[in-house]
This record gives structure tokens, sequence and C-alpha cells, in this order.
């Protein structure tokens, strides 16, 4: 049996960069949303406790944590692209050149080669350590952890390629 390695190189642009990890981005707003709902679920047992009771303590402290929880939620809700690619750039301030990504499937692993303003790391990633793999419209995302995803540009790929990378990645695709 042949072994075929599918070699890709994605060169990215700020911008593209910031595009293609806004994807793992989309999880916080669902995540703030939910602390949204949480946070005025509490104020309803607050006010309860205000008509009914003459504790104010634990009226105070309900109230307090509700309007905590709903404020940094919606501090997390509203961070739109451009926020969020300045902090990208603020955290990461070689990204401004951009970064090279050079990606090899071969039958056990993916090597990640990536390039940041002369700077490079080598990452070699089992596919049983991959957390997830996520098709998108124009990305692929090699999720490390719940967060943190390499995104390979699909356009970058030829549909051999595609069909090989599919094949190796196998059950990890959601």
């Amino acid at each position: 049996m042949v072994i075929r390695v599918v070699e890709i190189k994605s060169n990215y642009t700020i911008d593209e960069f910031a595009a293609a990890n806004w994807e793992s981005m989309k999880r916080f707003k669902l995540i703030s949303m939910i602390f949204i709902i949480v946070g005025i679920l509490g104020l309803i047992p607050s006010f309860i406790m205000y008509v009914m009771s003459s504790e104010n303590v634990y009226l105070v402290l309900t109230g307090i944590s509700s309007f905590l929880l709903i404020f940094f939620a919606l501090l997390l809700f509203n961070i739109t692209p451009k926020q969020f690619k300045k902090r990208l750039v603020k955290n990461n301030p070689s990204l401004v050149n951009g970064v090279n990504y050079n990606f090899k499937f071969d039958e056990e692993e993916v090597s990640i080669k990536e390039t940041i303003s002369g700077a490079c790391g080598l990452n070699k990633i089992k596919y049983s350590f991959l957390k997830k793999v996520v098709v998108r419209d124009n990305y692929i995302y090699l999720y490390i952890n719940k967060i943190q995803a390499y995104p390979v540009r699909k356009a970058d790929i030829s549909n051999n390629d595609m069909e090989e990378i599919k094949r190796l990645l196998g059950s990890k695709i959601c």
C-alpha cells in the first residue's frame, strides 16, 4: 500500500486569520446567552424574596450576583469581529504580518509548521489527539482543545487531497 502524504501551504493575512478564528468565538456567544438567561432567572427569586421576606441580605446577594452575571455575559456577547481582530493584534503584535501554515497529513498524524514574522513552530498531532474536526464553507478547523483550532483553508486543497484528508481524519469530522 502506498502511503500518501498530503501537503497544504496556506498564507493568511491578519484579516483572514482573524476571520478564520472568529468561528471559534461564536461558541462564546452561545455561552454568554445562557449566562444572560441564568442571570435574568436569578433576578426572579431575588424579587420574590424582596416581596415575601424581610431578609434583605439574600436579596442583595442574589441581585448583585445576577446583575454581575448579566453584565459580564453582555461584555462577552458584544465582541464584534473587528474587536476580536484588534485583540488578536494587541496580544500578538507579530500577527500584523500574517501567518503561514504548512500542513502535512500522513497516515498517523498531521504536522503543522506555523510561521509568524519569521519565527517558526512545529506541532505534530496524532489524529487520536484531535478533539474534533469541523468542516465549514471556507475552512476545515482542526481542534486541539475545546477552543483552539488550526484553520485549513479549503481553497488551498485540491479535490483529491480533500478526499484523502477526509479519509485520514475519519470519525473526528463533525
